[in-house]
């Protein structure tokens, strides 16, 4: 798994993948934003550890179905100006619009699976 570290806000926004968003800086607390990604075999996976809170506006890739999970107990995640539970997550349809909102430092766990690795009703 490759990890990044970043000091910058911005820098680490572009390191995000799977999403084309905006993300503004909330709150920040450490300006220390991590993240790691792995590649298997076309299925992405992120894991993400801000030093802050954010507020991200965008949609999901057209091409991939994305599964994204907070992984914090102490702190709000709000999705399209709903709270997510605890031990919940989210699966965004490709293309799918979303407005996430964390008001202090979190991490994030999300899978994307390109559509052609989805079973379909009329295949064989």
């Amino acid at each position: 798994m490759q990890t990044h570290t970043f000091h910058d806000f911005d820098a680490f926004t572009a390191s995000v993948r799977d999403v084309d968003c905006g993300m503004l800086l909330l709150n920040p607390n450490s300006r220390v934003w991590r993240i790691k990604h792995v590649d298997l075999g076309g299925i992405h996976v992120q894991l993400g550890r801000l030093g802050s809170g954010n507020t991200a506006e965008g949609r999901s890739d057209t091409n991939r179905f994305l599964l994204y999970a907070p992984l914090d107990d102490d702190c709000e995640h709000a999705l399209n100006g709903a709270m997510i539970a605890k031990n919940s997550f989210a699966l965004f349809e490709p293309g799918c619009e979303f407005c996430t909102s964390i008001k202090s430092e979190h991490a994030f766990f999300s899978v994307s699976v390109p559509l052609d690795m989805i079973a379909r009703d009329d295949d064989p």
